[in-house]
């Protein structure tokens, strides 16, 4: 299904479901655009379908929603779906390549099948209203310009066109000295992405400095945004270097003779570039290509840190700048459109994969023993936000995993229930929480292990202020660190939004109390034991501070044990439960 847009150029939009959601939809989240020329013409079937399915799942796995651009049917399409990835792949050289000039043409012909390159797909993506557009390299100078006046369309389309280009840098068939220069007079900055120098694609340094330096995807994308409200004209060339460089004298030795034959076969314009791409390959036995997908996929990966922090800043939320994270944004702050404002449930808390492991034989200790092992989604937060999703509760959950496998199947369960995963940060700093049992053939926990130090890492700041006066009720569990939730209930109350402390276990229960969280609590969800372990907490903390006398009476506590005679607890419980139920309105 395919959703026109209705102004300029935008009429000429066909935006697939995908996107159409992630930019106009109820939960929409960052988009990265991506072009095709480099299915079509950058590399061979089969490798160029597995590198175009997988720089989209990159994107995806970030947060983001990946846009490939491509022109059919006379249509501009902004995302494809695998069948049509798959159509273009086959077709390969066979589709026409598709610069700015050719846009117009390729629409009034619906029997062509138009790849778009840079120019054509940053033209394209701004029209569509996406700013940050994923590549392997640019277009620039060609060699001998002096007699050839060979410049790629990509340059000027930079200077005239406020969209981000994360790419490795520009080829060194390319003179690339005059290539940043003709950059540098049309006022396009180039920014070296964790790095001075200016990377040459296949090598990491070009022997050129970068105009820029930026070290996070939040800076590059508080760069981008005051670009914006500076109102310049301009793109960005984010520069990228390749984490898998071909070694230089192998590169430089194969482009040379590339470069020679392309002079003695008279080839120029829009085949040069091909021709030397396919010839660098085969002489490099392969390792140009081998290279050549590695960098677009680490490109995607940056290109969508990006994307998220552009969006989390243009919504208003807190961005930490944590070089090492692979996405470190706070939660969007922004309504769908179907609720009112300061609806919206911001759980935050949980996210685990639980391991359990069952034997089916009497257990037998110091050696391995035949059983079933299950894998499922767990987490409190986690639990309590699907719970509120499947009441059609649009709950935002805020968690943080690792960069591994256990995040990734977590992250992906989530999105098949079409839970909003914007709130997720994933570190490569982190593990992801994994809780890991084993039962015995009866059924009865053996032992267990829980990791949950990626909770650690969820401070109150990566919330702003903004989406929390949006909420109308923000939910913490008791995974989180004492200060955390003390900072949060305290930022809650002083915006005027209601709180919830679910305590998760009685060990960490006591955490709304260390955190000085109990007087900024309206709401909690603890069991008979938890309540005991708060009450009981609470009164050590009054013998020590006077300041929390205002806490402790909102609890019946009794002076000689600090423990809830029976009746009171009975009355706390079914209080408890029916406020539950009361404020189910409440949250709609």
């Amino acid at each position: 299904m395919w959703r026109r847009s209705g102004t300029a150029l935008s009429q000429r939009l066909a935006l697939s479901e995908e996107v159409s959601e992630a930019l106009y939809g109820r939960v929409k989240k960052p988009v990265v655009a991506l072009e095709s020329t480099i299915i079509s013409h950058g590399m061979p079937f089969p490798q160029n379908l597995e590198m175009a399915k997988h720089v989209e799942e990159i994107v995806r796995s970030h947060g983001a929603c990946p846009a490939t651009v491509c022109i059919a049917d006379g249509s501009l399409k902004v995302g494809l779906a695998e069948q049509d990835l798959t159509q273009l792949a086959e077709l390969g050289a066979g589709a026409k390549k598709c610069s700015t000039r050719d846009i117009a043409a390729a629409v009034t012909d619906k029997k062509v099948v138009g790849a778009t390159t840079v120019s054509s797909t940053m033209r394209i993506a701004h029209a569509a209203g996406i700013k940050v557009f994923v590549t392997g390299g640019i277009g620039g100078v060609h060699r001998f310009c002096e007699e050839t006046m060979d410049i790629s369309t990509d340059l000027m389309e930079l200077s005239r066109t406020p969209v981000a280009v994360v790419c490795a840098g520009v080829k060194s068939i390319l003179d690339i000295p005059r290539t940043l220069e003709f950059l540098e007079t049309h006022s396009v900055p180039v920014i070296g992405y964790k790095t001075d120098q200016f990377p040459a694609f296949f090598t990491q340094d070009s022997g050129e400095k970068a105009h820029l330096r930026r070290d996070t995807p939040q800076d590059i994308a508080r760069l981008i945004l005051e670009s914006e409200a500076l109102e310049l004209p301009n793109g960005h060339i984010i520069a990228v270097p390749n984490l898998e460089p071909v070694p230089s004298e192998l590169i430089n030795e194969a482009i040379e003779l590339g470069l020679k034959e392309v002079a003695d076969k008279n080839i120029h314009g829009q085949a040069v570039t091909p021709y030397l791409l396919k010839r660098v390959n085969e002489i490099t036995q392969g390792v140009s290509l081998t290279s050549n997908i590695d960098l677009v996929n680490n490109n995607a990966t940056v290109g969508s840190q990006i994307a998220c922090a552009l969006f989390a800043l243009e919504n208003g939320y807190v961005v930490d700048s944590l070089a090492n994270s692979v996405v470190d944004y706070s939660l969007p702050d922004k309504k769908p459109s179907s609720t009112s404002s300061g609806n919206r449930v911001l759980v935050v808390g949980g996210l685990v994969l639980d391991i359990i492991s069952s034997s089916t034989s009497p257990l037998i200790r110091g050696t391995s023993n035949i059983g079933t092992i299950k894998q499922s989604s767990g987490g409190v937060g986690r639990n309590i936000a699907e719970c509120l999703h499947r009441l059609r509760l649009d709950p935002l959950l805020v968690s943080s995993i690792g960069s591994d496998a256990s995040g990734s199947i977590l992250l992906e369960n989530l999105k098949k229930l079409g839970m909003n995963t914007s709130g997720i940060r994933i570190s490569d700093n982190l593990s992801t929480a994994v809780y890991s049992a084993v039962l015995d053939s009866t059924g009865d926990m053996d032992a267990a292990v829980a990791d949950m130090s990626a909770f650690e890492s969820i401070e109150s700041k990566v919330i702003s202020d903004k989406a929390i006066d949006k909420a109308k009720l923000v939910i913490a569990d008791g995974n989180l660190i004492p200060a955390t939730i003390g900072d949060l209930f305290t930022r809650c109350v002083h915006l005027g939004v209601d709180t919830w402390f679910e305590p998760t276990s009685v060990q960490k229960a006591i955490r709304v109390v260390e955190g000085g969280g109990v007087s900024s609590m309206k709401y909690m969800s603890p069991n008979a034991d938890e309540l005991h372990a708060i009450s009981n907490a609470i009164r050590q903390e009054t013998e020590l501070s006077a300041e929390n006398n205002a806490a402790h009476e909102r609890f019946p506590l009794t002076k000689e044990s600090g423990i809830i005679p029976q009746e009171e607890m009975e009355r706390l419980k079914n209080d408890l439960i029916t406020s539950t139920f009361r404020n189910r309105t409440y949250l709609y």
